[in-house]
């Protein structure tokens, strides 16, 4: 999963406004009909219907990580082997956020171990297939994932993103990577009550890395 760092959280506040993610046509007012579209409704459906308990602070979950300034809180559920959740609160607007995190095209600035991100198929405006591969940090070998997501802005100012594993006949696996599998991912960004120039981000997933990988990294959410 994506690492989120101090560098992560330095994102310059640019006095252009950014293109609002929903512009990308927002379920909110259109409805894209694919083979892909009941697994997309199921998946934020899932999200959506358990974000109230995402967004506070849950007594189960076992906290590995946490800092004030900046704010960064990484937990992680007992019950599930790789399940996290990490919780962070950044310097600018939820909609720069949550555009710069869906760039592919600038995750090796905010994700330290990010070694390629491309898109492999764009289904909808808000829909795709996306590529990500990590870097081989020793003495783990490199991974990657392949991630079907959507995503969709909810009427009360809120961005979410889910998304899961799933096979792409562009995107086979590669010798001597191992491919991860997320069975379910989720993203929320929103703006912070007090102060709308500053957001927060509630970042949720469950997964296999797939092998061995060192706890001291899986602690710092790099996988």
């Amino acid at each position: 999963m994506p690492a989120l760092t101090k560098a992560s959280l330095d994102l310059p506040n640019q006095p252009e406004s950014p293109s609002d993610p929903s512009d990308r046509k927002s379920e909110e007012e259109f409805m894209f009909e694919h083979k892909y579209s009941q697994e997309c409704e199921r998946m934020l459906s899932r999200f959506i219907e358990s974000l109230d308990s995402s967004l506070e602070s849950d007594e189960s979950l076992k906290v590995l990580h946490h800092t004030e300034e900046p704010f960064i809180q990484i937990s992680q559920d007992p019950k599930v082997s790789y399940g996290y959740k990490i919780v962070a609160r950044l310097d600018c607007t939820s909609e720069l956020a949550f555009e710069y995190m869906l760039n592919v095209d600038r995750w090796k600035q905010w994700d330290v171990v990010c070694d390629n991100a491309e898109i492999v198929e764009t289904v909808d405006p808000v829909t795709r297939f996306q590529y990500i591969r990590t870097k081989p940090i020793w003495p783990i070998s490199a991974r990657d994932v392949l991630l079907f997501s959507t995503m969709k802005k909810l009427e009360d100012g809120k961005y979410v993103m889910v998304g899961k594993s799933m096979d792409h006949e562009k995107c086979p696996t590669k010798k001597g990577v191992l491919r991860m599998d997320v069975n379910f991912l989720g993203m929320c960004v929103f703006a912070e009550p007090e102060d709308n120039t500053k957001c927060r981000v509630v970042f949720v997933a469950d997964g296999d890395p797939k092998g061995w990988v060192p706890k001291n990294i899986v602690k710092f959410g790099m996988f």
